[in-house]
């Protein structure tokens, strides 16, 4: 979904989260969550956990946005409903994205970008997760769609925010 909007908007800069948190794995070598995949953590609480210093990056990333009048798309499985805390000056779109099909969600995980393949604990590890993320989503009045309906709502959401 990234790269399809980084398509549609010109100097649009993705950010992955993985990228963050393997910054942060030679700043906080000793922070164990760190170290592991998504789909390795154990309940929702390590996954936020884990998530809280890569979203406090998201968010020095977003006020920096402000100094700096840059376009950011923050993307990868650590973004988590709630813990975006971006600055008021900032045009801030959240954007949730589940996969409703397991198998489309196995595929998904094993490419084409990534090689590898998960085990089944690991899998229903991560639609735990994927029901987490919609149900504090939900909480929170945030958008949370199918994964194939993402780049149209999120232009949708962007020019909607734009004319307000």
């Amino acid at each position: 979904m990234a790269a399809e909007l980084c398509k549609r908007i010109p100097y649009l800069s993705v950010v992955c989260t993985s990228l963050i948190q393997t910054i942060l794995r030679a700043t906080q070598p000793s922070t164990r969550l760190l170290w592991l995949h998504t789909y390795d953590l154990e309940s929702t609480d390590d996954y936020v956990a884990r998530c809280r210093p890569i979203m406090a990056c998201v968010n020095q990333l977003a006020a920096f946005a402000t100094t700096e009048r840059q376009l950011y798309v923050f993307e990868g499985s650590s973004i988590v409903p709630g813990l975006l805390v971006a600055p008021d000056e900032v045009n801030a779109i959240e954007l949730y994205l589940r996969v409703t099909d397991p198998e489309q969600h196995r595929r998904m995980m094993g490419g084409p970008t990534h090689d590898r393949a998960v085990t089944d604990a690991q899998f229903d590890r991560c639609r735990l997760i994927q029901d987490f993320i919609g149900e504090e989503a939900q909480r929170l009045d945030k958008v949370f769609v199918e994964f194939d309906e993402g780049v149209e709502t999120a232009m949708r959401l962007i020019e909607a925010s734009l004319e307000s």
